[in-house]
Order: structure tokens, then C-alpha cells, then sequence
């Protein structure tokens, strides 16, 4: 991965990191954790003590903080997914790693109105939480992706805040891709992760001194949501300025699909790809290639899609059955699993809907017709898709579906210099009349 980028905050809703040198008189002694040394850290806050130094003393944020963005490239330990971002501490478990509702809640609160853009929570329990629910919704409509932990129970119960809405709900799997025996399943699981046998920065306080570091191996659905947590902020640097549905959707669309066909509750959508999704979520903003037909005369515009459009799965070679008079644009700027699919928008009496679909095996495809595209007779179903290398020459071609007599087939053109483009048009592509 790339490592991120310093300007996104991802908070660690815990027991605190070991993430600065401090002895207050009277109280413990803490120790920055010496794989921290080029960790870049946010200012926090500890809920348990009401001060402005949320230390850990447990060790279980400490862990979490080091598999997001522990230093890498040292010569010590592991290294982090996404080592460049900056760390935002927030203490809301005590010493025996116990959380209250209302302090995870206010952590949350703090993350958000702080500029964090991801929220780690590896905890939970079986009980729904009103006040914690509400501050979760509270993120989302900011744009901060929530992300928690299943639980390390075994059983076919998510726990929450896991399970609950506007959160991605992360199990665990081993060096095999096979579910760790003791990470929860079903309904709310979203994605899996590695947790099983994960080196990690382990801190050990005695007697009111955390200053004892030491590397192990550690498991959980806790190390799990903290790899999702680390992906997310890569990809949230990778995008800009786009909203946590965008970066959900990137995280739980570019996985490995394991178990069963789709989406299943032992997986969720799969086996978390950092790189997949740090790559391709920026495709969530990018404009569609349409081809229009003005008056006889075929022009190609850019669109940009808002972020309302409905996703609805991979129907695959049903693509093909889209029935005269809809209107349909389409881009393959959007990747799942690492495979190219088809983006189409629907005209349903007069509903836009998007929808995702595999190319069909044996598509006829011609390269660099070129100046032959704009011949193209009035009354074919034509789509455009822009930005694509396909031939690898360096220049991006159109690609084209043309209904033949009823039997669809994929061409690629080279664009002529000169055609006609409004690029960014955003919302006003709605307005488009059907047909």
C-alpha cells in the first residue's frame, strides 16, 4: 500500500495508546511505545479520567493503534497497513478493559467534531445501544467511517456495535482464509480480515508503570477491524473528498469472495484486499462517458454521478436483456474483487438506478476503428465508457455497445480530436428525457 496520507485522522476507540512520554507526579508512569517513534499522532482525549492524555493502560489500544499505523520500514516488529496516517487516541476503557456505553458514545462524539474520517471500535457486546447508536449516525452523516468488531465468541451472533446500521462489522480469518474459530458470524458481519496469529507491539504496565514493550502474536476480531480501519484510511486519501457510503463501498466491494457466491454470513462480501480498495475508490467519483444522439449527429459528454445512485449487485449477462427505450450510460472505471465491471444507469419509468454487470465472455472487440465510430446509424443502442486504455497504448479509447439486430457487441474506438464534451455536468444528467 501506499501508507496513507497525514491529513486523514483515524481515532482508536479504546483503551487508551501508548503515544507520548508522561509521569505525572503521583500517578502512573507512561512510555511512548518505541515503535511510535514516526507515528504522526492527533490530539485525543481519556473519557475515563477526564483529561486531555489518553494513555493506555491495558495494552489493547496499543495493539490496535500498531496494527493501523505503527512506524514501518524500521527494522522492528510488523509493519502497519497505513503508516503515514495519524492516529487519533481517545481513552474510553478502563485498566480491566471495561467500556461504558456513554463513553464510547462521547469518544465517538469527540472523533467526529475532531476531524477524524475513520472511527475503530474493537469492542462490543450482545446489547443494543440506543446513545451509542445515535452518535454512530451521527458520524456517518459527517462522512466518518465506523468500523467494529464481531466478537471472539465463536458463535453465530455479530455483536454490537458490530452489527448495528451505518457500521462495517469485521470477523476474522486465518493464514488459510478460513474463519477463526473463535470470530462471531451472521446477520451484520460485512467483511472478514486476518486476526489469527498477528505479530503485534504488546505493552505490559506493572505497578503503575507502562513503560514495557515487547512484540508477540495476537489474535481477535479486535486485530481484524483495525486492518479494515487502516484500509478505509487509505482509501479516504486515495479519494478526496467523498463521503463514508463511497469509502464503505470500496472497502467491501474489493474483497476476495470466499464461502459461498456473494455475500454470506460466515464472509460478509469477503476477504479484505487493501491494495483493491485503495485503488479503485476513487471510481466512486468519476464521471460516466455518455453517448448521445443530437439530432443524427453523436456527441460524447462527461457526467458526473451524485452520491444518492442505488447499487444493486452483479446480475451479469442479464445485462444484455435491458430493454429498448431505457436510457443507459455506461463506465468500466469500476472494479469488484479486482475484476472490471460494467456501471449502467437505468431509466425505470423514470427512476435512475445503477446497477453493476460482468462483461459476457466473447464480446467481439475492435480496436482503433477511430473516425468510423461517429457513422454509427440512428436507431442502435449505443453506451459510451471513457477512460480506458485497452489496447495499452498509453491513450484512452470509447468503448462502445452496438445492438445488432438484437445481439449486442462491444467495440473500441479511438477518439477523434475535436468531439464535443461538457465535462462535469453533475446533477443535470437526471434531466436527461427517457429515450
Amino acid at each position: 500500500t501506499s501508507g496513507g496520507n497525514s491529513s486523514i485522522k483515524v481515532a482508536v476507540v479504546d483503551t487508551g495508546v501508548a503515544y507520548e512520554d508522561y509521569d505525572p507526579v503521583g500517578a502512573e508512569n507512561y512510555v511512548k511505545a518505541p515503535d511510535f517513534a514516526s507515528t504522526n499522532f492527533a490530539s485525543g482525549y481519556d473519557f475515563v479520567n477526564s483529561d486531555n492524555h489518553p494513555n493506555d493502560d491495558h495494552g489493547h489500544g496499543t495493539a490496535i493503534a500498531s496494527m493501523i499505523a505503527e512506524s514501518t520500514n524500521n527494522s522492528l516488529g510488523g509493519a502497519s497497513l497505513a503508516y503515514n496516517v495519524t492516529i487519533m487516541p481517545i481513552k474510553v476503557c478502563s485498566s480491566l478493559g471495561t467500556c461504558s456505553d456513554y463513553n464510547i458514545a462521547s469518544g465517538i462524539n469527540y472523533a467526529r467534531s475532531n476531524g477524524a474520517k475513520v472511527i475503530n471500535l474493537s469492542l462490543g457486546g450482545l446489547d443494543y445501544s440506543p446513545v451509542m447508536q445515535a452518535s454512530i449516525d451521527a458520524a456517518w452523516k459527517a462522512g466518518v467511517v465506523v468500523v467494529a468488531a464481531t466478537g471472539n465468541d465463536g458463535i453465530g451472533t455479530v455483536q454490537y456495535p458490530g452489527r448495528g446500521s451505518h457500521v462495517i462489522g469485521v470477523g476474522a480469518t486465518t493464514s488459510s482464509d478460513s474463519r477463526s474459530s473463535f470470530s462471531n458470524y451472521g446477520s451484520g458481519l460485512d467483511i472478514v480480515a486476518p486476526g489469527s496469529n498477528l505479530v503485534y507491539q504488546k505493552l505490559l504496565c506493572v505497578n503503575q508503570d507502562c513503560s514495557s514493550f515487547s512484540y508477540g502474536y495476537i489474535s481477535g476480531t479486535s486485530m481484524s477491524t483495525a486492518l479494515v480501519s487502516a484500509t478505509a484510511a487509505l482509501a479516504y486519501g486515495k479519494a478526496g473528498n467523498v463521503g463514508a457510503a463511497e469509502i464503505s463501498d470500496s472497502v467491501l466491494k474489493n474483497t476476495v469472495d470466499l464461502g459461498a457466491i456473494g455475500y454470506d454470513t460466515i464472509f460478509g462480501y469477503g476477504l479484505l484486499k487493501a491494495s483493491l480498495a485503495e485503488q479503485n475508490v476513487a471510481v466512486v467519483s468519476k464521471p460516466f462517458g455518455v453517448i448521445k444522439n443530437d439530432s443524427s449527429d453523436y456527441n460524447f459528454y462527461t457526467y458526473n454521478v451524485p452520491k444518492k445512485v442505488e447499487v444493486r449487485g452483479i446480475i451479469g449477462a442479464d445485462y444484455w436483456n435491458i430493454s429498448g427505450g431505457n436510457n443507459v450510460v455506461a463506465s468500466t472505471e469500476i472494479k469488484v474483487g479486482g475484476v472490471s465491471k460494467v456501471g449502467v444507469i437505468k431509466n425505470e419509468r423514470g427512476d435512475y438506478n445503477f446497477y453493476l454487470y460482468n462483461f459476457p465472455i466473447g464480446t467481439q472487440s475492435t480496436t482503433r476503428i477511430a473516425a468510423d465510430y461517429w457513422n454509427i446509424p440512428k436507431g442502435n443502442n449505443v453506451v459510451g465508457i471513457a477512460g480506458v486504455d485497452v489496447n495499452g497504448d498509453g491513450n484512452d479509447e470509447i468503448a462502445v455497445m452496438k445492438n445488432e439486430k438484437g445481439d449486442y457487441n462491444l467495440y473500441v474506438y479511438s477518439a477523434p480530436v475535436g468531439t464535443q464534451a461538457a465535462s462535469l455536468i453533475g446533477v443535470d444528467y437526471w434531466s436527461i428525457p427517457t429515450g
